[in-house]
C-alpha cells in the first residue's frame, strides 16, 4: 500500500511539475520580438505588420486573420461562436413569446407580464 501512494505521489509531483514547465514556455512564447508581451485577444493589438510565426505564436499565426477582421459590436464584451448561437437563441424564444397566434391561458398571462 504505502509503494502505491508513493508512486501516485511521484506521479502527481512530475505531472505538476510538466505543467509548470509547460505554461512556463508558452508564455516565453508570446512575447513580441522586441521583448513585450502580446496579447492577441485585445482589439487593436493584432496589426497587419505583426509577426505571426507558427513556431513563436500559435495561437497569433491560426487566428490572425479572423483577429484582423472581427470587430466588437458597440455594448458587446466579445465576440465568439457562442455568444452569436446564445443571440439567435435569446431571438427566438423572445419571438414565441411575443407570438400573437397562441391563445390560451398560458399565453395570456405571458403576454400580459411582458412590458
Amino acid at each position: 500500500m504505502r509503494k502505491a501512494i508513493s508512486l501516485f505521489l511521484a506521479l502527481v509531483l512530475t505531472v505538476s511539475l510538466l505543467c509548470a514547465f509547460i505554461v512556463t514556455a508558452a508564455a516565453d512564447n508570446r512575447n513580441t520580438p522586441d521583448g513585450r508581451w502580446l496579447n492577441a485577444n485585445l482589439e487593436g493589438n493584432v496589426t497587419d505588420d505583426t509577426p505571426a510565426a507558427l513556431k513563436d505564436d500559435f495561437y497569433l499565426s491560426v487566428n490572425k486573420a479572423w483577429l484582423l477582421g472581427t470587430q466588437i459590436p458597440d455594448g458587446e464584451a466579445s465576440v465568439s461562436a457562442i455568444a452569436d448561437i446564445g443571440k439567435q437563441v435569446k431571438d427566438l424564444l423572445l419571438s414565441l413569446v411575443k407570438d400573437d397566434s397562441l391563445t390560451g391561458h398560458d399565453a395570456e398571462l405571458v403576454h400580459n407580464s411582458m412590458p
